[in-house]
Parts: C-alpha cells; sequence; structure tokens
C-alpha cells in the first residue's frame, strides 16, 4: 500500500538510514525494558531495520533510558553504550554488537 511505496521511497534515498539517524527526533521512557523490545520499537516508528547480532540477542541487557526530543543517533548510542555495544550503519540499516 501507500506506507510501503513510501518505506521503499524514503529507503532508495537514504538507503543507509543515516540521515534518519542523525535528524529523526524521538521521545522515549525505557524504566529497564529488554534491549530486543527497545531495538523492535524505535524500528518501528521509525522504519529503520535494526538488528541485533545473535552474542547480543542472547544478552538481551535490560536499557534504563529516558530522555526527550534526542536524536535517533544520540538515543541509540545512550542505550548501547552502557552494554559496551555500538551500532554501524549498512546497506540494511544499523546492526548492533559488540564494541570491539
Amino acid at each position: 500500500g501507500a506506507a510501503l511505496a513510501a518505506r521503499e521511497a524514503a529507503f532508495e534515498a537514504d538507503p543507509s538510514g543515516a540521515l534518519l539517524i542523525a535528524s529523526r527526533r524521538v521521545t522515549l521512557n525505557f524504566p529497564g525494558t529488554p534491549l530486543s523490545e527497545v531495538v523492535q520499537f524505535l524500528g518501528d516508528i521509525t522504519g529503520l531495520e535494526l538488528r541485533l547480532d545473535d552474542e547480543v540477542a542472547k544478552s538481551d541487557p535490560d536499557v534504563r533510558l529516558r530522555v526527550r526530543q534526542v536524536t535517533l543517533e544520540a538515543a541509540l548510542a545512550l542505550c548501547l553504550r552502557p552494554h559496551g555495544l555500538e551500532f554501524s550503519l549498512g546497506a540494511g540499516g544499523a546492526r548492533i554488537r559488540k564494541s570491539p
């Protein structure tokens, strides 16, 4: 439908999601939410494909975060850094993994 067409057009214009991650502002309140749920929620509200590496998915740490109107990039960093995690952008979206 129209939503899928819009998503495909946005993907063609910004295949890695770099523009979206840098510009989209979000307000979040996670009182102790599993990372897998946080990632699912962020993907749902932004349309960005977010994937957890297997090792990260197994540990699925709890995220405690409360922010207002920060960029998606900042929100991801705040969710991931306390757990020694990072994200990288690629053709399909963002991949979340352990920091080297």
